[in-house]
Order: structure tokens, then sequence, then C-alpha cells
């Protein structure tokens, strides 16, 4: 499976209810589970972005797991493919 990393940030909604943000973790592991994502790590962190989730699963998975999260209104997302050395050292060495 590939990793994702996810940093998102509260929208309004989720700033208003930010005492529920652990509830509403659980829930986010419940709709990834359901699509075989799974979420490896979170944190809540400091700076521009108030948290980074990193996952494995699918592209498409993924994806649709970030969309139906967003789609709650608590958060708005960027995510990405992150890649571990062993694969960076595959894709490198695939170069000219």
């Amino acid at each position: 499976m590939a990793t994702y990393v996810s940093l998102f940030n509260f929208t309004d909604e989720g700033l208003r209810t930010i005492q529920e943000t652990t509830q509403r973790f659980q829930g986010s592991e419940e709709i990834c589970k359901k699509l075989g994502v799974k979420i490896k790590d979170l944190y809540y962190t400091n700076g521009q972005y108030d948290g980074i989730a990193i996952m494995e699963g699918d592209e498409e998975s993924v994806s649709a797991a970030a969309l139906a999260i967003g789609a709650l209104g608590n958060t708005r997302t960027v995510t990405t493919r992150a890649f571990t050395v062993d694969e960076m050292k595959k894709i490198t060495s695939k170069m000219p």
C-alpha cells in the first residue's frame, strides 16, 4: 500500500466544536476503514497546519476518504503521496 500525508486545518465549524475533535477522529478512522484506508498516525500541530494524518491505501480509496471526511465540514485538507527512502531509491534508479 502507498503512504499519503494529509495536512489539515480546522474550518470555522471545526473550531466551534473543537472539544469534539478526538471523537471526530474516531469517526474518520471508521470512514477510512470502510474504504480500506489505514490511518497510521495523527498529530495535532502548531503553525501553518492544525494537524497531520499519515495514511496507507490506494490512491482512489485515500481520495475517497479525504473527500468523505472533508464533506463533514470540520476540516480542509491537502493530501500528497509520500515515498520511503527505498521507494525513492527505486524511482531515482530509473533516471537516465
